[in-house]
């Protein structure tokens, strides 16, 4: 069987090896950024599906994806066969092409009406959940009907066996609903748009995407008010940091001009004339002013990440190597808050010492 995987700039198939060694023939399918086929014509259905506007689902990688299974989709080259796995760069198959193509073919012989047949059930990312060599590769109607956290499926579109006859039908729901591409399936198939069979055991997973991104370029902004020592302590922290790829922007508030400039400006000259540090004086305003102060009037053009930092909470040596790893597996446009327990420097009989709190606030994300 032949498994056409979109792939977008820096991806690559991780299933290659297995594709291959199962006896799949794997062709690659460039993302386009052509987003001309996408008509948005059942935007309330969208959101009534959704339960808010689309907009809040929809980011660039998003409307790529479906222009992209639109093209692939109505791409005359595969219009010959019924047997061709369309999907993503993150496809490994867990049974061999043989296999599986002969159960698609009673499957498409018992039910013709099928539009699609989904080649993964439940949520994993590893070769798990294969049905056994003794097994039955079986399907079943694909039963959800609304979005459900709680559901037994996992989401995604990384395996998709589609009949030439029903691929037009398809691409319109790719064109029409204006979801990432499993959310408008699963809309269409609650809707009746289309009839989707998904298998009962993982015959596909989806292996975590190894697509390389350049290292994050992180603006560390730091207000500090009439705090001189808890800033001292942070900017060596910070200076202190793993991750080299930063630059810690402070806005110091609350300190008149002549003591900032002879006390805490010649502790830190040495960072600052090798352009790892900007520190500057403000008066003191409101919380999201301060932080703002930090990059004021200053070309912040080159930075792909705006993290910012207490002067009071204390972070590991490898914190900002743990916050580059995690973005570099997200979409460029995204942006993450941290939101758990954590460690502050709070003060007790005038000793200093490390506390620890749950705080969904504003200062340690």
């Amino acid at each position: 069987m032949k498994c056409v995987l979109i792939v977008s700039s820096g991806e690559k198939s991780e299933g290659a090896s297995e594709l291959h060694r199962m006896g799949y023939e794997l062709e690659l399918y460039p993302s386009t950024a052509d987003l001309s086929p996408l008509r948005d014509a059942r935007e309330e259905e969208s959101a009534s599906y959704l339960g808010r506007s689309p907009a809040s689902a929809e980011r660039s990688h998003v409307r790529s994806l479906r222009a992209s299974f639109i093209r692939l989709l109505e791409d005359r080259n595969y219009a010959g066969s019924d047997l061709i796995i369309f999907g993503e760069s993150d496809a490994v198959p867990m049974v061999a092409s043989s296999r599986l193509e002969t159960a698609l073919r009673k499957e498409m012989k018992e039910h013709p009406e099928t539009d699609i047949f989904r080649l993964f059930h439940h949520a994993v990312w590893s070769p798990q959940g294969a049905p056994g060599e003794s097994d039955e590769i079986l399907f079943e109607d694909f039963k959800t009907g609304k979005t459900d956290a709680n559901t037994s499926y996992v989401w995604g579109t990384h395996a998709l066996v589609i009949p030439a006859a029903r691929r037009p039908r398809v691409a319109r729901v790719f064109a029409d609903y204006r979801l990432p591409t499993d959310i408008a399936l699963e809309a269409a198939n609650s809707h009746g748009d289309l009839k989707i069979r998904v298998a009962r055991h993982n015959l596909f997973y989806q292996h975590e995407r190894t697509k390389q991104r350049p290292d994050c370029k992180i603006a560390v902004c730091l207000s500090s008010y009439k705090r001189l020592t808890d800033l001292q302590r942070q900017i060596w922290c910070m200076m202190d940091q793993s991750y080299p790829n930063l630059h810690v922007f402070a806005a110091v508030k609350g300190i008149p001009e002549g003591t900032y400039r002879r006390t805490v400006l010649p502790l830190f000259e040495h960072f600052i004339h090798e352009g790892r540090l900007t520190m500057r004086l403000f008066p003191n305003k409101n919380q999201l002013s301060n932080f703002l102060d930090t990059i004021r009037d200053l070309n912040v053009s080159d930075y792909d990440l705006f993290a910012k930092i207490d002067d009071d909470d204390l972070y590991g040596r490898d914190y900002f190597k743990s916050v580059n790893k995690f973005h570099l597996h997200l979409p460029p446009e995204f942006s993450s808050f941290y939101c758990g327990p954590g460690e502050y420097l709070s003060v007790l009989g005038g000793y200093p010492f490390s506390a620890n709190g749950f705080i969904g606030s504003f200062a340690p994300t």
